[in-house]
């Protein structure tokens, strides 16, 4: 989970009349990265598309006009559609449904052109005005007269072809998707290198899937094509880190930033506690937490794309904290939670555990602790990196060095009577800094300084947001309360609206400001990004 897999570099090398069923074979396995073929080794080039690789395009065209007239939107897929059924009628069926489609939506599109224009005459006497003869004001008196049977014609019209979306959605979507694996099938040997008789597919290959991905081509292919194991170390290596399924959605957030390197450990795992953390330290109100949890599970219905799933992962993750830390602070809208409950103290505990508005002082060590720990985890991060490809004493000097140099400065706020010895240890790891970074790192101790301090702002965005529920507590209840009815009902109204803004503004904020922690003060204490995803033939890009 941390360690992106170790990738073997393969030459797959076999007759051409073998080529299309190693294609099939690769992209049902969803096993290999192809290096694409530059056309630069003499004696070899680019493979040619399949025939079919045209047609199939001039279908998916057809496809995709027709989702966009039908305001077709992707969603799962049963595969109705089989090979079979494909090549025996689905032209026909094709066209014949285009054609349908095309009639209703080009008479819809001249009824409205006709309806406007009606709606620029205001008034049937307006047309003496303009010198027309009297059959052709007769004719366009009647034109306008028969606006209602337009607009009921446009409406029968719009219901055929609803009545055609329901009919023929699966088909559409189905059949787009099946083509367009087809046509990435066929247009796969222009990424190969191939001779009059043979081809050659360089590639990685998951090393551990090597020994299984020899096998099923042996079998497939009745021992005509081979896997050559390559031993060469490129740098172009891609990364393949392999996540469980409630971790997966965070690589989102970390491709945003950077594609993790082969040779360097990925932050998804580490950032799937430290931002849904971070997001409800700062939001911190169990309303909102619940009010976030449910605006999350109402998009996952109607928001069905991959990046928006992974993303309603996220923020669901981090509306449990948010309810969390919620308790935690007593907050609930804005109100104290536990003095509305009539709860003073839990198991000997006094309730709220530290209310925002009290403890800010105790509250503010905690952000910065929390900041220490935080960086110190990508120093450590960063050590184990750099003693994997460089060894331990550059290790030392460029990781090593910085924890010093933290846990020095973070000792002379906390033992000021210890300030010798702590400013002589400051001195050696600064020391060893400058053999590992030189000059340049120097000049960055400032910004260590400057990324603790960063970290109050999970208490300062905090504050900000239950400050402004209060007020909006206090304006609406000192409203309603002794104004009436009419004023009662204007401020429930006035109550809704302000917390619906304030929870968008503390959505946004606790965003912005848990990924910019991870990105500027975490991520550049270890992490260069800078890979290439793997990408096997047979997975949708």
């Amino acid at each position: 989970m941390l360690r992106p897999k170790k990738m073997s570099k393969v030459l797959i090398v076999g007759g051409k009349d073998e080529l299309e069923k190693t294609i099939n074979t690769l992209y049902n396995l969803k096993i290999i990265h192809i290096i694409d073929y530059q056309g630069a080794e003499e004696g070899f080039e680019m493979g040619n598309p399949s025939k079919k690789s045209s047609l199939f395009s001039e279908y998916v065209l057809s496809l995709r006009g027709l989702k966009d007239v039908l305001n077709l939107s992707d969603k799962s897929l049963d595969n109705e559609l089989s090979d079979f059924e494909f090549s025996k009628d689905f032209k026909s069926r094709l066209e014949k449904l285009e054609n349908d489609v095309m009639i209703r939506h080009k008479k819809i599109e001249d009824l409205e052109i006709l309806l406007s224009d009606i709606e620029k005459i205001d008034n049937v006497e307006e047309l003496g005005k303009l010198g027309l003869s009297e059959d052709v004001k007769n004719i366009m008196v009647d034109l306008i007269r028969s606006k209602q049977n337009l607009l009921k014609e446009r409406k029968d019209l719009e219901e055929e072809l609803k009545s055609i979306n329901e009919e023929y959605r699966n088909f559409i979507l189905t059949a787009e998707d099946f083509l367009t694996r087809e046509i990435e099938k066929a247009e796969t040997p222009l990424r190969l290198a191939t001779t009059e008789n043979t081809f050659l597919i360089e590639g990685w290959i998951p090393e551990e899937k090597e020994e299984h991905a020899q096998e099923v081509l042996h079998k497939e292919s009745e021992g005509k094509v081979h896997i050559v194991h390559l031993d060469e170390a490129e740098d172009d290596t891609p990364t393949f880190v392999e996540m469980p399924k409630p971790i997966k959605p965070f690589e989102v957030l970390v491709d945003m930033f950077s594609t993790p390197h082969y040779n360097e450990i990925s932050p998804t795992l580490l950032i799937s506690f430290t931002f849904p953390l971070f997001y409800g330290i700062m939001l911190g109100d169990l309303g909102y937490g619940l009010a976030l949890l449910g605006l999350v599970t109402y998009l996952r219905r109607t928001q069905k794309t991959p990046g928006w799933q992974s993303l309603l992962n996220i923020m669901a993750y981090a509306s449990y904290f948010t309810m969390a830390c919620g308790v935690v602070y007593g907050e609930f809208f804005g109100l104290e939670l536990f003095h509305l409950l009539g709860i003073g103290e839990i198991g000997g505990m006094h309730m709220p555990l530290a209310h925002r508005l009290d403890n800010i002082v105790q509250l503010l060590v905690i952000c910065i602790g929390i900041g220490v720990v935080h960086i110190s985890l990508g120093y450590i991060v960063g050590f184990v990196n750099v003693y994997t490809n460089k060894g331990l004493k550059r290790a030392i000097f460029e990781k090593l060095s910085w924890m010093g140099i933290l846990y020095s400065m973070v000792g002379l706020f906390i033992y000021p009577e210890l300030r010798y010895p702590l400013f002589g240890a400051m001195i050696f790891f600064i020391v060893l800094m400058y053999l590992g970074e030189g000059m340049m790192g120097l000049v960055e101790i400032f910004s260590l300084i400057s990324n603790l301090i960063s970290y109050t702002r999970l208490l300062a965005i905090g504050l900000s947001s239950v400050g402004i529920a209060m007020a909006i507590n206090e304006i609406v209840f000192n409203l309603m309360i002794p104004k009436g009815a009419l004023f009662s009902a204007f401020g429930v109204v006035l109550l809704i609206f302000s917390h619906t803004l304030n929870l968008a503004l503390g959505i946004i904020a606790s965003f912005l400001h848990s990924i910019r922690l991870q990105y500027v003060e975490f991520f550049t204490k270890f992490y260069k990004g800078g890979g290439i995803k793997f990408t096997p033939l047979g997975v949708r890009k």
